[in-house]
């Protein structure tokens, strides 16, 4: 994670300000839980903006969503493998806690295996990890004892691959991002009761499988499921009377009468459709190399082939990002990939809100000069 300057951001801004002199002991659980100087009250200049990145530093892709795959790890910017060679239980214990889903009352519950050359693998024989020595009490596999990054001596199918269990999950419809909802307690599956389940809390549950939004939250949608045909459902609840604030990280975190205590009805579970995770989108930073337009693909984020797109499918990423019609996209000279590009292309017209609703078609053939796509998001204020 990294901090700058609000001086160098190209940012929609009235320089008003909430907060000055923040100060965080950094396990807080909100920013509004650390110390400050009074709300509103602030002697800052408009340079004074401080600007947060977060990015994620371990993985799990090609499997069965976010929490089981294989594991790569993310250092100078790049993603490379993890070699299995003494690759332990404890080891994924301190993936899983880093990727926030280990519970702390379970640790048995993660697997691991060795990859090999199953199909669902895109591996490129790179490593940067070899011989983890996790004691199981780290946050981060960094912390854990190891070889010096990039020095291995695996083979390309040494790759390894973590399961950690997840406690809620949507079943029922085709798309993992809808279904029934489910909670795991106790080892067991059951239903969740829609008496007061509301949009807060299926952000909760959208934002722990990893299938949350967060720029377009209110995207997420609920409903009764009844007596749906696609229902496997035996009648029995976990929980009942819900309340979410909507910033947790868990729907365990939530409020509720209490594990097993409910007064609902076979036909009182309650649905939970996400929004398109599937064509989520991002502006990417690549070893130095900024503003890379990527689109979630298939369990992984895949780059946009440069030669394919207009400043109208560069408006369309802008909206979908936050921006509004006071943006300007500006295409940026491109650079080289070194994975495959997305093989879908977006003919926009520039109205659309999302990517996914411009007209799509499958490339016929890879990237001739498989360059990939950058963007820049700027107010037309800036362009006067």
């Amino acid at each position: 994670n990294s901090i700058y300057s609000g001086k160098n951001l190209k940012l929609t801004s009235q320089h008003s300000f909430w907060l000055n002199d923040v100060v965080c002991g950094g396990n807080e659980t909100r920013l509004e839980d650390c110390g400050h100087s009074t709300w509103g009250q602030s002697n800052c200049s408009s340079a004074g903006e401080v600007g947060v990145k977060c990015e994620p530093s371990v993985r799990l892709i090609g499997n069965n969503g976010n929490s089981d795959g294989r594991l790569e790890v993310l250092h100078d910017g790049i993603w490379k493998n993890v070699c299995g060679d003494k690759f332990d239980k404890v080891d994924a214990q301190v993936v899983c806690r880093q990727l926030g889903f280990l519970d702390p009352q379970r640790l048995d519950s993660v697997d691991i295996y060795v990859t090999g050359n199953k199909s669902w693998i895109i591996n490129n024989g790179d490593y940067w990890l070899d011989e983890l020595g996790c004691q199981g009490y780290e946050s981060w596999i960094e912390d854990c004892s190891q070889s010096v990054w990039g020095q291995t001596n695996c083979s390309s199918d040494g790759v390894v691959g973590v399961k950690c269990e997840q406690t809620v999950r949507l079943i029922g419809e085709p798309e993992r991002a809808g279904g029934r909802l489910e909670v795991r307690h106790d080892g067991i599956w059951k239903n969740v009761c829609d008496d007061n389940f509301d949009k807060n809390a299926a952000q909760v549950v959208c934002r722990q499988l990893g299938l949350l939004n967060t720029y377009r939250p209110q995207e997420v949608d609920i409903y009764s499921v009844g007596n749906n045909t696609w229902l496997v459902n035996n009648g029995s609840y976990w929980l009942d009377e819900v309340n979410c604030r909507g910033n947790e990280s868990r729907l365990e975190d939530c409020g509720h009468k209490g594990w097993g205590e409910t007064d609902c009805y076979v036909t009182e579970a309650v649905g939970v459709k996400c929004a398109d995770i599937e064509m989520r989108v991002r502006l990417h930073k690549d070893h130095f190399i900024s503003n890379l337009v990527e689109l979630y693909y298939n369990g992984e984020w895949r780059g946009v082939c440069a030669q394919e797109y207009t400043e109208e499918f560069g408006m369309v990423v802008c909206y979908y990002l936050g921006y509004n019609e006071s943006v300007l996209p500006q295409l940026m000279p491109p650079m080289v990939s070194r994975r495959p590009l997305l093989p879908i292309v977006f003919n926009c017209s520039g109205n659309e809100q999302r990517p996914i609703d411009c007209p799509q078609y499958n490339r016929s053939e890879n990237c001739i000069i498989r360059m990939r796509m950058r963007v820049r998001c700027i107010l037309k204020l800036n362009w006067i």
